[in-house]
């Protein structure tokens, strides 16, 4: 397969799992403002930048922000459209679908007519769209169905896409950007580098977290319906039967560069079998008796950015060091 395809394939997975990712966090955020308070509403928020690296609009130079009773709902309206319909955010859910539709654009001959369609059906739908049209009934619902644009984009290439190196980075692209995501996600939760609710209350901190992982039920089918911080984390790092956990994630990634053919780039591709062999063993072996949870998940995340790098010098970036870099 010419790189060039390969790599847009890989950024078609990357950017819709973002697109998902992202979703669920909104979906659940916005689903606070009804009846949670502004200190908990306020914590949404901080955890959602600082986990994507990004400075809300609200923020200058500063990178912190707050709420006020009175300003709640006018703040919360200007981050969910910066979130959502922001163009110059590279994180935002109309970017992911431009970028996917783009490079879906380029490999049409790699795609099913399906998953075109599929794409473009859900780049229209947001590029018709504003924060104002959706804000007056139940602005969840429209993530809702963000989501389920995604899984059936996802479902379109289970059934009809040729299962050769194309689809390997498809799916490739979707466990990377899900293990990244969702590791530093975790560790900045675990940092505590986000301001608590005033009380001390981390109710809301982890039972958000698990409704926006889809891990509730699971939780209380392994825990009970007591939420512990500790348990919640341990399920969603190295939980393998959980979809959305760390370990499922590291797993998955781990087979699909296991599928792939030998590397143009013989020495890079080595070293990303090592770091993804790497962070199964840390998981597996190392975080269950970790005393610093923080420090393991950092290490993770370095680990997963690591990973990245090798996969895109080892198929991709061989063929010019001058190509175009995506985000």
């Amino acid at each position: 397969m010419l790189a060039r395809s390969a790599e847009c394939l890989y950024w078609i997975g990357r950017y819709l799992e973002r697109t998902e990712h992202l979703c669920q966090l909104l979906g659940v955020q916005i689903g606070a403002l009804i009846d949670r308070p502004v200190r908990e509403l306020t914590f949404g928020w901080h955890r959602i930048y600082k986990h994507l690296q990004e400075t809300p609009p609200s923020a200058g130079q500063e990178d912190e922000f707050t709420f006020s009773e009175d300003e709640t709902l006018a703040d919360a309206f200007t981050l969910t459209d910066d979130l959502t319909f922001e163009a110059g955010n590279k994180y935002s859910i109309w970017s992911c679908f431009a970028q996917s539709r783009e490079n879906a654009r380029q490999v049409r001959h790699c795609i099913s007519e399906d998953m075109w369609s599929s794409l473009n059906l859900s780049y229209l739908r947001v590029r018709n769209a504003t924060l104002a049209d959706i804000w007056q009934d139940e602005p969840e619902l429209f993530y809702v169905d963000l989501v389920r644009d995604v899984n059936t984009f996802f479902g379109m290439a289970s059934v009809s896409m040729y299962r050769d190196e194309g689809w390997d980075f498809l799916q490739l692209g979707k466990t990377i950007e899900h293990l990244q995501l969702r590791v530093n996600l975790l560790a900045i939760q675990s940092q505590d580098s986000i301001p608590l609710p005033s009380d001390g209350s981390r109710d809301f901190e982890w039972t958000s977290l698990l409704n926006a992982y889809r891990a509730n039920g699971a939780y209380q089918q392994n825990y009970g319906i007591d939420i512990n911080g500790e348990d919640a984390l341990d399920m969603l790092v190295s939980n393998a039967d959980l979809p959305n956990s760390l370990m499922y994630a590291i797993t998955r990634t781990d087979e699909r560069i296991r599928a792939l053919d030998l590397a143009p780039d013989a020495k890079s591709g080595e070293s990303a079998l090592r770091i993804s062999g790497r962070l199964k063993s840390l998981v597996d072996h190392e975080w269950p008796d970790s005393d610093d949870r923080t420090r393991m998940l950092l290490l993770i995340s370095n680990l997963a950015d690591r990973l990245h790098g090798q996969i895109a010098e080892a198929w991709f970036n061989y063929r010019n060091e001058n190509a175009a870099r995506q985000f």
